[in-house]
Formats: C-alpha cells, structure tokens, sequence
C-alpha cells in the first residue's frame, strides 16, 4: 500500500505527499467556518496562510538536499507530513563539517527569505507585520473579511513564518537542524557515535521541555512536537549505531561456509535428493574446473522432470550478484535488497567461499 505520493520533481529529487498531508487541507475548511457560516475569505487566508507555510518548508528541505548533493550524497525524495517536512538523504555526511554544512543550508534559506522580504515589508506593510506578529504569539492570525486585507497581510505572514521556521528549527534539539549541528560541532572533538548519543539525549530534554510547556499552557502541538522529537532523537541513535556496527563487520566474517554443492553432471533426481537431505531452499552448482557457475533451487525443479531424470544445466540459475569477503555487512545488505534476494554467494576471484543471507544479519544484529 502506498503511504505517499508524488507530486513534483525538481532537481531530479521527487517531493511527495504523505496521506495524512490531507488531513491538513480538512483542516484548511473545517478553519474556514464562522458563526455566520462557511467563509470564502477565510479559506483564501487559511489556503495562503498553510500553502505559504509548506512551499517555505519545500524551499528550506531542498536547500538540505541541494547542499548534500555538493558532498555527494543523493537524496531519495522529500516527503512532506502535516508537522513539516523530511529530506530523506541517502547516506550520512563522511566529515562533521559537510554535516554542518547540510543542516544549517535548511535554516539558512529560511533566512534569505526574511532578508529579501524585509524591506518591502518594513516600507509597504509595517502597521499589518506588527497586528499579524501579536495576533500570531496570541493566538492564529485573524484577518479582515476582505480580499484586499488578506492580500495586504500575506507578505508580513509570510516574512514571519520563515522567521519563526529558521529560529525553530535552530533549537538544540536532535534531530532538528539545531541538534544536527550540535552533532557536526562535537564530532569534530569525538566519535560520530557519542556525539549522537550527548545530542540525542540534549534532544530528549528539549522534547520534554516541550512536553511540559504544552501541557501547562494548553497547546497540544507543543505536546505532540515534544513526544515526537524524544522518540525521534532515540531512533536516530539507535540507527546509527547499527548503521556502524552494519560497517564493523565484514561479509566473510559472518557467512556460512558452503558444504555442500551439486556437480553440473548431477542429474534433477540427484539434486532434490541432496535438497532434501540439507534442508535448503537452494545449492551451488560447481563446473569441471570446480567453479561456482549457479544455482539450483528446490521451487524451480519441477516433479516430472525429476522423474524424466532430466540433465541440472537446464534448470541452472545465474546468480543475481555476489560478495566480496571483504564487503561490510552495510554493503552486503544493499546488494541483496537491490537483488531481491534472501542470500548471496561470497566469491574470493572465481571460488566460492560461503552464503550470507538476511536471515545471519538480522540474528547477528540481534547480539548487539
């Protein structure tokens, strides 16, 4: 079931909806009713209001991935939530500065924006920046009930919501920008690992402190912010450190020897027997020269051509990939998710050493 959709792609990097984005636009009606009835202007304010808020958070995500293309690192899509939005990267920074670089480039955005703003704001529609700020800090942004006042308050809503997103997102909080730069600055004194650990745990407080002043002045976005940022904060620790036990260890390591195997002058009948005797799904198949060529699997051997006694070369299988014995575990794990496969052979040149599967990673990672 798909969880997202694509909407646009810029850069060659997708930027997709998740379903529960379209909880925020019934929202955008439900917040467009008065006492009086549904309102026209109401919605247009609520559309600009909401529409102008996500099209800052596309912009401020971008300048995320944009930069970590500089480094090198590709970004898989951006995904955007009701809370915001997720530059979903595919790899981590190999040095805190190209860290630091990626997470202050969102903010930094953010702050252009403000800049370029700022002035036409300041000499156009300065007595509708300072009514729609103290209207913001009290409670949501009211408006006229006229086209011409919400046109002439969107540039001041707009100038206010990129400072408020660069100053949030500035918070010490890990994950958030904020928190992500905390780990760049400390990982240039320690380990990526602890520095993970000392931000996470900073992250931690910073979403009970959230927590507690939601709770205490009624504001259940501060609570679900708080809740999300303390679980957030611990899975991105706990990611990291498999990710770098993943590096740790090697295929050759952790493979199983390959006992048994079949000749490419065994016979079908042969083969299942030998199947069956070892209880697994699959065997290599050696040539004369006693060289790994393939595999034979247990589905793809029908029973009428055992009975035939049909020659194995016929129902010969290519691998789909194969590992070095020097390959990490991470490495590993990726060749058999871009195979599709539930194992893979580790080659030494053209002999066959092992098998590492799923199944011995996801019970080696259960050790740790």
């Amino acid at each position: 079931m798909k969880t997202s959709l694509q909407i646009a792609r810029f850069e060659g990097i997708p930027l997709r909806l998740h379903w529960t984005f379209g909880l925020l636009l019934l929202a955008v009606f439900a917040l467009s009713k008065t006492e009086e009835g549904f309102s026209g202007i109401l919605l247009l304010w609520n559309a600009l209001f909401i529409g102008s808020l996500f099209a800052c958070v596309v912009m401020h995500e971008y300048g995320h991935a944009l930069t970590a293309r500089h480094y090198g690192i590709g970004t898989q899509d951006i995904l955007l939530t009701p809370i915001g939005g997720i530059a979903r990267l595919q790899g981590i920074p190999s040095k805190p500065v190209h860290e630091l670089a990626i997470a202050i480039a969102g903010p930094l955005v953010n702050v252009v924006i403000v800049a370029l703003l700022a002035l036409p704001v300041w000499y156009f529609f300065a007595p509708e920046f300072h009514i729609i700020t103290g209207s913001f800090f009290r409670s949501a942004p009211e408006v006229e009930n006229r086209l011409s006042a919400v046109l002439r308050y969107w540039l001041p809503a707009l100038l206010l919501l990129n400072a408020v997103l660069a100053l949030f997102n500035l918070l010490p909080a890990f994950p958030m920008d904020g928190g992500r730069i905390l780990r760049a600055l400390l990982n240039l004194r320690m380990t990526r690992l602890r520095a993970t650990r000392i931000a996470s745990r900073i992250g931690q407080l910073a979403g009970l402190s959230f927590i507690l002043i939601g709770t205490k002045i009624g504001h259940w976005g501060l609570i679900f912010i708080g809740t999300f940022v303390i679980i957030t904060a611990a899975k991105e620790y706990r990611n990291l450190y498999e990710y770098e036990r993943l590096q740790s260890q090697t295929a050759g390591n952790l493979m199983r020897p390959s006992l048994f195997h079949l000749s490419v002058n065994n016979t079908l009948a042969e083969a299942r027997a030998l199947l069956r005797q070892t209880q697994t799904d699959s065997l290599p198949v050696l040539n004369d020269e006693g060289l790994a060529i393939g595999q034979v699997k247990w589905q793809h051997i029908p029973k009428e051509a055992e009975a035939q006694n049909a020659p194995l070369n016929n129902y010969l299988i290519p691998w789909p990939g194969r590992l070095l014995p020097e390959d990490n575990l991470l490495t590993a794990l990726q060749k058999l998710h871009r195979t599709r496969s539930e194992s893979l052979p580790v080659f030494q040149g053209n002999t066959l050493l092992g098998l590492l599967s799923k199944k011995d990673v996801s019970e080696w990672m259960k050790k740790g």
